[in-house]
């Protein structure tokens, strides 16, 4: 056990074989000038505890997190107006203690853009790998993808275009084997920009479906493009954004193909590595919408209530579950639900692995985890869930919330969950409003 106490805000956390890591930023950062962040490394053998700290960028919000024993590459985006445009990735040595920004592109003009998309880690041949969607006007978007050693020094770059030039929004990566890669994400048919939001990066006018392509060598072995209305159940938790209750009605009376055929949505996906069993490779990927301003969520006790002011946060919905077959083909989709909440950052809400031979997810919300199989192609209840309970005492009338949680195997059938919990009493109960946020770490046996 390791208790610490620190004023900041846990703000992204990652592990190595050896040790975790957790970012905090300065209480109190906004954003919008320089501020400190302290980096904590705890050793999981021992539980010694070392920690850095450092000035950040002006305007930096981190967004990913890797780590290879000690060295940490954590990126984001700082502001150049009112839109997130330039990328920043921070190098981080635990071993010196120093960190120091990779050297990245510049956006050329005021209408270009480059977003961070992913930095994968590759334990075997000890590198990180960054992934950017780079935007120019009047040209293709393409994926760019750059390989740094543990030095932060570059070691490979490669560009990835999709088929029928379409815009690609998001990338992810797997490595299938030692030369072959597939990518993954959403992709936008015109990928016109929306310049006039106030907060955030500039809007996609529509977001239209997931791409599937593979990569052998700097060879692409097959491109493909899938349309939201081609994923039959892909709408059975998202609601389009150009039609209304009413006029889907009135659509599906005419002809349900006519209605599909014309649905767009405004939702992401966060993609987790493809998997390959047998003749079938297997996406699994979580369905979110960007929310923005101030949202009052009610807890399950009446008197408390909570305000969450994000600009830039993620509510995830529902995944998509899809097979294909070794040349890229749609062989089946399903979903299945998630508890909307909203988070920031890139914490996957779904974990997958094989057990006995079978590919199992586990899902966690709500301070629930939850467990599924794939049979007959579909993610099938197994009917026992493992609530949650950190054993704190709690304040009288008060609820508690918790958010930010991670979730990774461990070993054999325990689960190691950490996020971070607050709890709120209601000033109309009592004379004011007292809130108190906890970091927490639960180890879980999940049995059947």
């Amino acid at each position: 056990e390791k208790v610490f106490i620190t004023p900041h805000k846990l703000v992204c956390s990652n592990s190595d074989k050896k040790n975790g890591y957790l970012i905090f930023f300065d209480k109190g950062y906004a954003g919008g000038i320089k501020n400190g962040y302290t980096i904590f490394q705890l050793n999981v053998a021992t539980g010694e505890m070392k920690s850095f700290t450092g000035i950040l960028p002006a305007a930096f919000m981190p967004s990913h997190f890797q780590a290879i024993d000690g060295i940490l590459l954590w990126g984001g985006a700082i502001s150049t107006g009112l839109a997130y445009l330039q990328v920043v990735v921070l190098h981080t040595d635990m071993n010196t203690l120093t960190t120091k920004a990779l050297e990245l592109p510049v956006v050329g003009s005021e209408k270009e853009m480059i977003l961070l998309c992913n930095i994968k880690k590759d334990t075997v041949e000890n590198s990180f790998k960054v992934l950017k969607t780079h935007w120019v006007p009047s040209k293709n978007c393409v994926v760019e993808i750059a390989e740094y050693n543990l030095n932060g020094f570059d070691k490979e770059e490669d560009v990835l275009k999709i088929e029928n030039q379409c815009m690609p929004i998001n990338a992810y990566e797997t490595a299938i084997d030692t030369s072959s890669k597939i990518f993954t994400g959403n992709f936008s048919y015109n990928g016109d920009l929306d310049w006039g939001v106030k907060f955030g990066p500039p809007k996609i006018s529509s977001i239209d479906g997931i791409y599937f392509c593979k990569k052998k060598g700097n060879e692409t072995e097959f491109s493909r493009v899938y349309s939201f209305w081609e994923l039959k159940s892909f709408w059975d938790y998202v609601s389009p954004i150009n039609f209304d209750s009413k006029e889907l009605k009135e659509l599906e009376k005419r002809n349900k193909n006519d209605k599909t055929s014309k649905l767009k949505a405004d939702h992401y996906i966060l993609a987790h590595d493809v998997i390959q069993m047998n003749n079938t490779y297997v996406l699994i990927a979580e369905v979110y919408v960007i929310m923005s301003g101030v949202q009052t969520i009610s807890t399950l006790d009446p008197y408390v209530y909570r305000d969450h002011y994000d600009s830039h946060g993620k509510m995830y919905v529902c995944t998509i579950n899809c097979g294909f077959d070794l040349k890229g083909n749609l062989l089946w989709d399903n979903t299945y639900k998630i508890s909307k909440h909203v988070y920031n950052g890139n914490n996957q809400r779904v974990k997958s692995e094989f057990q006995n031979g079978e590919l199992v997810t586990y899902c966690i919300g709500d301070s629930v985890i939850s467990k599924k199989v794939l049979k007959s192609n579909v993610f099938q209840e197994t009917g026992h869930s493992v609530r949650l309970d950190n054993g704190l005492v709690k304040y009288p009338v008060a609820s508690p919330v918790m958010y930010n949680e991670e979730m990774i195997f461990w070993y054999d059938n325990y689960i190691l969950i950490w996020g971070q919990e607050m709890f709120e009493r209601n000033e109309k109960v009592f004379k004011k409003r007292i809130d108190r946020s906890i970091f927490y770490i639960t180890k879980i046996k999940y049995s059947d």
